[in-house]
């Protein structure tokens, strides 16, 4: 092991890497909203007595929104599981 400090490399790797699969959540989205309702017929769903549109613009958003939950709670599982490591950086 080396004596130098710690850098926020890696955690800016993993930051980009998030925001990416984010941002790849969001673009899947968007093309599913322009291509569900071509080809299915459906142009809005009702969830919780809420109906909402299916765009390019909603699925975006739903698809952003999703994979940000699932990684963001991934990332603060490792962050919680790292605060109990005693060679966690």
């Amino acid at each position: 092991m080396s004596d130098a400090p710690p850098t926020a490399t890696g955690r800016r790797a993993v930051l980009a890497l998030a925001c990416g699969l984010v941002t790849a959540g969001a673009a899947f989205g968007g093309v599913l909203g322009r291509f569900v309702p071509a080809q299915t017929g459906v142009e809005e769903v009702t969830v919780l007595a809420v109906t909402v549109a299916i765009s390019p613009a909603t699925l975006a958003l739903y698809g952003a929104a999703a994979v940000g939950a699932l990684v963001g709670l991934g990332l603060l599982a490792v962050e919680v599981a790292s605060r109990f490591d005693d060679g966690a950086a």
